[in-house]
């Protein structure tokens, strides 16, 4: 073989592994861009901010994320009410209409769609209040060590309200 020859394949070679190493370090990147929200959150009363809204006297969420889905279960009480519900979604953007009777107090959840945005998730819901349909936005952004859960809220239209509810996990990770 010529000198020339074995040159030009250990070139090669060379490129080949190059290119491995960057593809599979790009990948394992953006598998991380992602945080997991699995868990068990407390809502932390104390660190939360309602503004005008009034929110519950507590709440329990239930995150299983798995496969590009999450599965939101939903226990809350306030004003002598107790409410339970499940949210499933894709978080490819993909909208997901909800079966008919799924509430949050007097509001109806008609519709979700989900997207990541870096490490936060956003979560657009479609609303139904007294007849009229709103758009929620809630982002979802875990602390850099796994136990605070941050959900910031904002309404679109002519509603301007937003709410931020802090998480505490209360799971071990």
């Amino acid at each position: 073989m010529s000198r020339r020859s074995l040159s030009k394949k250990l070139l090669l070679r060379r490129f080949s592994l190059a290119t491995t190493f960057i593809f599979a370090t790009a990948t394992t990147m953006r598998a991380q861009e992602h945080p997991n929200l699995s868990g068990t959150w407390k809502l932390n009363l104390a660190t939360s901010d309602y503004g005008d809204l009034q929110g519950p006297d507590t709440r329990t969420d239930v995150i299983k994320q798995r496969d590009g889905r999450i599965s939101e279960s939903v226990t809350a009480e306030g004003r002598h009410r107790r409410q339970q519900y499940t949210l499933d979604f894709a978080t490819d953007g993909t909208q997901t209409t909800l079966p008919p009777g799924i509430k949050m107090g007097p509001v109806t959840i008609l519709s979700v769609s989900a997207r990541w945005q870096g490490a936060s998730l956003v979560v657009t819901q479609n609303l139904r209040f007294q007849g009229a349909t709103l758009v929620a936005t809630n982002t979802y952004a875990l602390s850099a060590d796994g136990h605070t859960l941050t959900i910031a809220l904002a309404f679109g239209g002519d509603s301007k309200a937003a709410a931020t509810f802090a998480f505490d996990r209360v799971d071990a990770l």
